[in-house]
């Protein structure tokens, strides 16, 4: 992924909100990261568990030696590697993520553009837009289509509001006359659901709804109309 100046900040402020949340689930937690996933290429830490190797518990970490990892176990399942350990809230969790991977791999969330919404749309800019929603776009400029996320951050409720790209960022993606808006992305992991229609114009002023549900993400691909 493209990486800027601001990075070290989307981080703090994305990872902040979600834990302040207080969200119990995993699949909650998980939904509340994911737009990190298509933020920034960030490392992932794995949670161990159980005695150490040949050092065993002597406060030193495990570099050289080895360590467990249960829930990775359930996976691996013996040598199987069929996941034939794992419950059923871990399968879907899991296939939760896999959706978002492929989605890592669009070619807008490949582009080399990226472009944060959240000084643009707020409450102070807007009064259909609650202050609860975080939202960017990735693009390749100039390439007339453009992927934006959606986070609904508002503590234990639903989001809804309108979404609005400014003019600068119309232009630098190519996004000109009619254009689709689809989701590609919500909880139910990958979707394909148009929108509704908007001229480039009126994705300026009046913008795209969305409707969130608590702590959740949401990703739509807006596109030049027939591309």
């Amino acid at each position: 992924f493209a990486r800027d100046d601001e990075a070290p900040a989307r981080v703090r402020i994305i990872s902040r909100e979600s834990r302040e949340l207080g969200v119990e689930s995993l699949e909650a937690q998980a939904h509340a990261q994911a737009p990190l996933v298509l933020d920034e290429e960030l490392p992932a830490l794995l949670d161990r568990a159980g005695v150490e190797g040949f050092g065993q518990d002597d406060g030193r970490t495990s570099i050289f030696d080895y360590w467990s990892l249960p829930e990775l176990s359930k996976w691996v399942n013996g040598g199987a590697f069929d996941g034939g350990l794992l419950a059923a809230d871990q399968v879907a969790l899991r296939d939760f993520y896999a959706d978002l991977l492929v989605l890592t791999r669009d070619a807008s969330a490949l582009g080399a553009g990226y472009w944060g919404l959240e000084y643009h749309n707020n409450p102070a800019n807007f009064a259909d837009c609650p202050d609860g929603l975080y939202s960017f776009a990735r693009f390749e400029p100039g390439s007339a289509r453009a992927m934006v996320v959606v986070a609904n951050f508002t503590p234990s409720q639903a989001a809804s509001g309108k979404i609005r790209l400014p003019q600068e960022l119309v232009d630098a993606v190519g996004l000109a006359g009619d254009l689709t808006v689809r989701k590609v992305w919500d909880v139910s992991g990958t979707v394909v659901s148009v929108v509704g229609m908007v001229t480039s114009a009126g994705l300026v002023s009046g913008g795209f709804s969305v409707d969130l549900p608590d702590q959740r993400a949401h990703v739509f691909v807006l596109s030049t109309t027939g591309r």
